[in-house]
């Protein structure tokens, strides 16, 4: 059984801070990451007659894609509708997966957490745990077919601007992530095969 418990920090979530990092970790979210527009008219009109963009999905644990896909459709068309446009909405899924989480009995669990604190010389119980990764959508297919547990392991800061055009790391920051995947790999090693 799953012996997973969250700091007390966390639970209360008496601190706007806590509560922000909650709201933007730990719950659904919507992002468009891409805006883009058609072709240029062959006069060279620059007001687009289409546009496109490309809307990503955060999903949480329990959730069904099928589900999420369905009510984002649905608000998207009754918006349009209420325009009353004379123009098409036309939407695509181009990627929908299911949501996962992470077995915190697995060996590879526990010894990334080990690694993770070993690195940055913390206790582990003072490592954020952050189990599961909705839209992590190759992380279930590996464990299907490996047949085997796996982990995600954050190892920059909120500082890089992780996937931002100035994503930057530090090289202590840096240095600690290599330190943590090694640990990571040698805890794998030294656990007794199942």
């Amino acid at each position: 059984a799953d012996t997973h418990t969250a700091p007390a920090w966390l639970v209360e979530g008496s601190k706007p801070g806590f509560e922000a990092f909650r709201r933007t970790w730990l719950s659904p979210a919507v992002s468009i990451t891409e805006v883009g527009r058609g072709p240029l008219h062959r006069h060279g009109r620059h007001i687009p007659h289409q546009a496109s963009c490309v809307v990503s999905v955060r999903t949480t644990p329990c959730q069904r894609h099928d589900d999420v896909v369905g009510a984002l459709y649905r608000h998207l068309r009754h918006e349009f509708d209420k325009r009353r446009s004379p123009n098409n909405l036309e939407m695509e899924t181009l990627v929908a997966s299911d949501w996962w989480e992470a077995k915190t009995t697995s060996h590879i669990y526990r010894a990334a957490r080990k690694g993770l604190a070993q690195a940055w010389g913390l206790e582990e119980s003072a490592v954020l745990e952050v189990r599961e990764g909705g839209t992590m959508s190759m992380l279930p297919v590996l464990e299907a077919e490996l047949g085997c547990d796996a982990v995600q392991m954050a190892l920059s800061q909120a500082s890089a601007a992780v996937h931002l055009p100035n994503e930057r790391i530090a090289a202590k920051v840096l240095a600690h992530g290599i330190d943590a995947i090694v640990g990571t790999l040698l805890g794998v090693a030294a656990a007794p095969t199942p």
